[in-house]
């Protein structure tokens, strides 16, 4: 899925802008949250932010490295 461009995009409450740049900046792959301000701007991040149960299915879906 092609993500939009983050530039100037950040959630409505001020107290969530901390972990989208944290996500960003540490290069994460997923920001996992229940918060609605976080998730309705998740098209604009090149990380997932999603529940915990999306994050978990994806999880489960990965091979395992032996």
């Amino acid at each position: 899925m092609l993500r939009k461009k983050s530039a100037n995009i950040y959630p409505k409450d001020e107290d969530d802008i901390v972990f989208v740049l944290c996500a960003e900046n540490g290069n994460a792959t997923h920001l996992i949250t229940y918060d609605t301000d976080l998730l309705n701007i998740k098209e604009y991040f090149k990380f997932k932010i999603c529940k915990t149960i999306e994050f978990l299915s994806e999880f489960r879906d990965i091979p395992k490295v032996k």
